[in-house]
């Protein structure tokens, strides 16, 4: 057996962007280093009935413009935390209203692998976790597209920051929509690696990240991510003139799959929706 120099070259560049990005991603999180938290819950001092006891040197929350992160996602992970540790599965969150379903409600986005955290670290640090990993895994699947996409490594590297800092994913970093945009560059990537390399191993490499991706809490996103894909598929398979019926049912086969290995929630959120 030889080894191949090219693939040997490609593997340590992908290891150079990795601490690249793992670098910059600590060095913009940086107060985190010295023990604060990714977090949102100081504007719950500012509603009531948490506003009677706010300290008199906090003059406005440190983020104003989304609450969601504290008032809806926050409770959702404590709940579902309270419910696991308990040896419960968390379907139900009995704390809205008369009680609301939990798993079913994909926006908790409870199976998301990056939310794990909040069920073994204490309140707040999981959104520093999963925040920390977005900002660092974002630009390098952004990193492994465009490789496989055959751009330079020096385009590579830029294409990585220009998606992983963009405003929008900076923006919603801890709301499900990150946790869909983080995986649309390795759906790209799997679906291009079908297209060239058909096969058992790609298509089940394209089920998984597109099960992910439901998991993820956005299933909007993670819709139109199909979409795209699926015209991504047909321009590049006319390209590559590998127009046939075989790639056809095995991109169908993928996603077929996805929903299978997705459908611990998937089923529970469409009961949801017939009688929402």
């Amino acid at each position: 057996m030889t080894h191949d120099p090219t693939l040997k070259h490609a593997h340590r560049d992908a290891l150079i962007a990795l601490s690249l990005y793992s670098v910059m991603g600590l060095v913009f999180f940086y107060p985190v280093l010295w023990g604060y938290l990714i977090s949102q819950t100081d504007y719950l001092f500012f509603v009531s009935p948490w506003s009677s006891v706010r300290p008199d040197d906090l003059l406005r929350p440190a983020n104003p413009y989304i609450q969601d992160q504290t008032t809806e996602f926050l409770a959702f992970f404590m709940a579902a935390k309270s419910q696991i540790w308990q040896g419960m599965w968390p379907l139900w969150n009995p704390y809205i209203l008369t009680g609301t379903p939990l798993l079913a409600n994909t926006q908790s986005a409870l199976l998301f692998p990056l939310n794990w955290g909040h069920y073994m670290l204490p309140a707040g640090w999981g959104f520093t976790v999963s925040a920390l990993l977005k900002v660092i895994l974002a630009p390098w699947f952004t990193y492994l597209l465009a490789r496989r996409l055959l751009l330079a490594h020096s385009a590579a590297l830029i294409a990585g920051v220009a998606y992983g800092f963009s405003a929008f994913h900076i923006f919603w970093l801890n709301h499900p929509h990150s946790n869909v945009t983080l995986l649309i560059p390795l759906c790209f990537y799997a679906t291009e690696n079908l297209v060239l390399r058909q096969g058992l191993r790609q298509v089940a490499l394209l089920a998984l990240v597109t099960a992910v991706s439901l998991l993820a809490g956005h299933v909007e996103i993670a819709f139109y991510t199909a979409i795209a894909c699926a015209v991504y598929l047909m321009v590049r398979a006319i390209q590559e003139e590998q127009m046939c019926w075989r790639l056809g049912w095995q991109f169908g086969a993928a996603y077929v799959g996805s929903l299978l290995l997705a459908a611990v929630m998937i089923l529970p959120f469409l009961e949801f929706l017939s009688v929402a």
